[in-house]
């Protein structure tokens, strides 16, 4: 369906002033009616792509504050963005030499975690920019998700090796033995919002409950999933875990 033109005649007023399509057309319409007061001269941040990235872009979090914006990509490195402006903040983070698969706020906002198909866990302080330290090892594939504790003093980190490892915020050192029981690559994971427990997700058709202290399962996978889950979550009071399934075609060498 077209619509008419008076339409598109009736809009162009409300269009920002300093937007190339007022500036195209409102020449051509002298009787147009006008904005005296309150109209933009550009169009909102919100509506305008963030460019930075020469590759794909993989993740994407907000800092606790809503202020800032953390995004990972295939080329290698994070890039931090005001979410006022959408501006970027100072030079892209580059350590990692692997595609960054995923990145987490620490919920007290003074860092970011990255996880790569370097196999490795970054951390990163969140006002300077600055890594923190040297890149955690311990995963034997790619790391595909990360996610903090909500007392911002843990990192849970998972991985196509089929574990989940946890982590000490502050001295980086790995906190006991990986979490085995996935049968297949883990895509995702996520504390619950009391801290006690993790949940993952797996190729292997399965989610797994975790407990958070002792690293012990909680129950038996539950199933009936048909498909490979990419995407777990907790519900606010923690009572419930949402799963998303998803098929990732081969694409910059990210094997599903």
């Amino acid at each position: 369906m077209t619509s008419t033109p008076h339409l598109y005649i009736s809009a162009l007023p409300f269009s920002p002033a300093q937007s190339m399509i007022y500036k195209q057309f409102s020449p051509k319409y002298s009787n147009l009616a006008q904005i005296i007061d309150g109209g933009q001269p550009c169009w909102p941040n919100l509506q305008l792509p963030i460019r930075g990235h020469y590759n794909g872009v993989t993740s994407v979090t907000f800092s606790p504050d809503g202020k800032r914006i953390a995004s990972g990509s295939y080329g290698e490195t994070l890039c931090l963005w005001d979410a006022e402006t959408g501006l970027q903040l100072g030079s892209p983070l580059i350590g990692h030499t692997g595609s960054v698969q995923s990145v987490a706020f620490s919920p007290d906002g003074k860092r970011i975690a990255s996880g790569s198909t370097d196999k490795t866990i970054c951390l990163w302080d969140a006002e300077t920019r600055l890594q923190l330290g040297s890149p955690l090892t311990g995963h034997t594939g790619p790391v595909t998700s990360v996610a903090f504790s909500p007392d911002s003093k843990r990192i849970a980190s998972c991985s196509r090796d089929k574990t989940i490892c946890l982590w000490d915020a502050e001295t980086r050192l790995q906190l006991d033995s990986p979490l085995t029981g996935h049968t297949g690559p883990v895509y995702s994971v996520a504390f619950s919002p009391d801290g006690k427990r993790i949940a993952s997700g797996s190729t292997d058709k399965t989610t797994c409950l975790w407990d958070a202290e002792t690293g012990l399962q909680l129950g038996n996978p539950p199933t009936g999933h048909t498909d490979s889950v990419h995407s777990v979550a907790f519900s606010h009071d923690g009572q419930r875990v949402v799963l998303v399934h998803l098929t990732i075609p081969y694409k910059y060498g990210v094997v599903p």
